[in-house]
Order: C-alpha cells, then structure tokens, then sequence
C-alpha cells in the first residue's frame, strides 16, 4: 500500500499534522503543495491526504488550485485535514467543492484545533498552556484519524460555527482590500539575514537595496511574520505581539 500526503503551512502546524502521519502510515511520503504548485500532478497512491491551515474561515487558494487539478486514482482513499485557532468555517466544504472538479470527492473531511499565528489587526495568538494543551491533543488526534484512514472509514466534520458564510465573505474581503503584504515591513532590529526568504512558500520576499521587499504574491501565511530570529518583521499593529512556530519545525523551509 502506498500513501501520499500534501500539506501546505506557514509556521509549521499542517507541516507537524503531515509529519505525524508519515510516521503512523506505512510507506507515506510528503509532499509540499507550494513546491508543487507549478506542476501537473498525478497520484498513484492508495491513500491521498491533503492538510492545510484555514485562513479566513476558507481554505487557502494555493490548496484550493492543487485540489481543483490533481488526478488521483479512483479507488484511493481521498481525506483532509484543515486545522485553525477556532473553527473551520467553510473550509471543509470549500475543500471539497474544489476536489470534485478533479472528478473526485473527498472520503473523510477532519478538523482540529492548533495554536493561532496570525497577530495582524488584532491578536489571535495563545497563552503558552493552551499552545501547550493543542499540541498534546494533536498527538492523540493524528493517532485517531489515522485509525479512520487506514481502516477507510468514511467520516465527515460539520464543524462550522455560527455564521460561517457571513463571516467567510467578510474576511475574504478584508483579505481582498485589507491584508495586503504591502502592509508588511521590517523595523531597526532588520539584520538583512534573508531568513524571511527562505521561509516563505510562495518566494514572495526579495533583498533589494538592502530592503526587504514583498513581491505581491502573498497568501497571508504569515511565516515571515513568525519566523523572523530578530522579531523584526511587523505588519498592522503585531508591534510587542507574541510569535509563534511549531516546535516541530527545524528546516528553513517547510
């Protein structure tokens, strides 16, 4: 049996939910949905996994584009996991929207709470013992859903909270007009280490003048923002906010 598991991630979550994975299925290998984005992808595996973080109560366009094109065999077990700090929203139903117009559906829809990244407006970042109690439960989370996958038992979060559409179109117009990476910059603790280069999925981010620059190409993962050693990375009102990073994450890219 061979499985496969694509995973898109900013700060390091759905890069920890795929790793844990590929540790609990035999004969599964990762793969980043950012490196693949440019290709025409085609799997053969026996089980398909798609994990992704929820970014303004929908699923991320970079996901949504890959789910809308890839070809999968049809007797593979189809599943995915979106993960926030809150609740899905539309991202499930979203996600699986997008899969049908690949000529497949999704077997098992899953959701679970992870640590928030995102400071910008206004901070919906964790005290550390909540960060802390997350991570231990998607330990045990990524235990059960593996049990369902490898048994292929059809399952189906309807976790969705109140008003999700009403709050999925607002966000993504706040998305549209208002989290632009314009908006992003550095401040005097800014070394030039290029470790917001390496950290950005989408090699939106250049150095150019001795200047960080964002490329307008951005989708609001906020790993630069996270991932700066010097905290010197700011957007609207993040000045003296927490970061975050999943401690799983050690490369420079995920």
């Amino acid at each position: 049996m061979k499985s496969s598991v694509y995973y898109f991630s900013g700060t390091g979550n759905s890069y920890a939910i795929a790793k844990g994975i590929e540790k609990k299925i035999e004969n599964t290998t990762i793969y980043s949905i950012a490196e693949c984005r440019k290709e025409k992808v085609c799997d053969d595996s026996d089980f398909v996994g798609f994990i992704f973080p929820v970014y303004f109560l929908n699923t991320p366009e970079i996901v949504m584009k890959l789910l809308k094109t890839i070809k999968i065999k049809n007797d593979a077990f189809v599943y995915c996991v979106a993960n926030a700090n809150g609740l899905p929203g539309k991202s499930l139903k979203s996600a699986d929207r997008a899969l049908k117009k690949s000529g497949r559906a999704f077997d098992a829809l899953y959701y679970f709470d992870m640590p928030g990244n995102s400071v910008v407006f206004y901070d919906f970042s964790n005290s550390q013992p909540i960060r802390d109690y997350r991570l231990e439960m998607a330990d045990h989370h990524i235990d059960y859903i593996v049990r369902l996958v490898k048994d292929k038992i059809k399952y189906r979060d309807n976790v969705i909270g109140s008003s999700p559409y009403i709050k999925a179109v607002f966000d993504r117009l706040s998305l549209k007009y208002l989290a632009k990476d314009y908006f992003f910059k550095t401040d005097d603790h800014c070394t030039l280490c290029g470790a917001c280069i390496k950290s950005c999925p989408l090699d939106n981010i250049t150095i150019k003048n001795n200047e960080v620059k964002w490329n307008r190409n951005c989708v609001h993962c906020w790993g630069c923002l996270n991932r700066c050693p010097n905290g010197a990375i700011q957007n609207i009102a993040t000045e003296g906010k927490p970061r975050y990073v999943n401690p799983v994450v050690r490369e420079k890219r995920i």
